[in-house]
């Protein structure tokens, strides 16, 4: 719109696969976190991306020591490779940096809170893939994040505000059965953005746009589900949004144990801040729809835009072009 465009269009978000990515309990948070090694009961935030200003991991980095100060036991976790990892762990001792991990179900389900401190965004997938396993988020009120982030499912904070992020992140880490609660929310939020729905509003948009009609009703009813919508129909519906260099990046594949159950958690017996936790100023946790739009020019492996691929449907009525699903990570 900005650039002049005019015309119906359509929009198709991406969308998470919600037979891959389900809500972690608290026995499979425990799994997790034996298999990689983490403390059982620490207070653990998490934040999985490429390590690139657009991600804003040095802002998160920023804002830990204050989460420290309040929760000495607390862990922060970035997983990820990127340009900006060896000068952002230069700058960070105690944080905990991984390597790019090809699934991400076991970092999510380990987690009690997921950050996403991002400057500007798409749609982000690891946002759809931590609401699915159930777990709150909190992010940068930017679109995108705002998109996804709605009240009652984490919080929303400004872009670069180191202090606002380490308030939102602490109130979860001090008080896990806060966090608790959202992720259960976070965990019905996401039957909106199952990778199902994706694909069939995209084929159902791709046949209009090739002038074949409605997708047929048998078909149709595959693409929502019925006929099993797997991992190979997930790969391709990826493989049309990312970039060559994005899917050589390998942040997704591998099969392994789907982690099931309800949301549950680590809290207290008391229901008070875990050991080596001690609560202090009053952290904020509001959330709303909206902020900035990201800056122009955003393209390519590091963009995050809002508009991919604009297509216009010659005769559409109302809603008229598509921007396919694309991969913010």
């Amino acid at each position: 719109m900005r650039a002049g465009v005019r015309g119906p269009f359509r929009l198709v978000r991406n969308g998470v696969d919600r037979r891959r990515f389900g809500p972690a309990d608290a026995a499979a948070r425990l799994a997790a976190r034996t298999r990689l090694g983490l403390p059982a009961a620490a207070p653990l935030a998490v934040c999985v991306g490429r390590v690139t200003r657009q991600k804003a991991q040095d802002v998160l980095v920023a804002a830990w020591p204050a989460v420290a100060a309040r929760c000495p036991s607390a862990l922060l976790a970035i997983v990820g490779d990127g340009e900006d990892l060896d000068a952002l762990r230069r700058r960070a001792p105690g944080v905990r940096f991984v390597p790019a991990v090809p699934d991400p179900r076991d970092w999510l389900a380990a987690a009690n809170v997921v950050v996403l401190p991002s400057r500007w965004e798409g749609l982000p997938l690891t946002a759809l893939e931590a609401l699915a396993t159930g777990r709150c988020l909190v992010g940068t009120d930017i679109p995108g994040i705002a998109e996804v982030v709605r009240p009652g499912l984490g919080a929303l904070v400004p872009a670069e505000d180191p202090g606002a992020l380490a308030d939102a992140m602490a109130a979860r880490l001090l008080f896990p059965g806060v966090a608790e609660r959202e992720g259960r929310e976070a965990a019905a939020a996401a039957a909106a953005y199952d990778i199902a729905g994706t694909v069939a509003r995209l084929a159902a948009v791709t046949r209009e746009v090739a002038g074949r009609g409605p997708v047929p009703d048998g078909v149709a009813r595959e693409l929502a589900g019925a006929g099993g919508l797997g991992t190979d129909v997930r790969a391709g519906s990826e493989a049309l949004a990312m970039s060559g260099a994005e899917r050589a990046g390998g942040f997704h594949g591998g099969a392994g144990e789907v982690l099931a159950g309800a949301g549950g958690g680590t809290a207290a017996p008391d229901g008070g801040p875990p050991a080596g936790c001690a609560p202090e100023g009053g952290a904020g946790t509001g959330a709303d729809a909206g902020g900035d739009a990201g800056p122009a020019g955003g393209a390519g492996a590091e963009g995050g835009g809002a508009i991919g691929g604009v297509a216009t449907l010659p005769g559409a009525t109302g809603d008229g072009a598509v921007t396919p699903p694309n991969s913010s990570r």
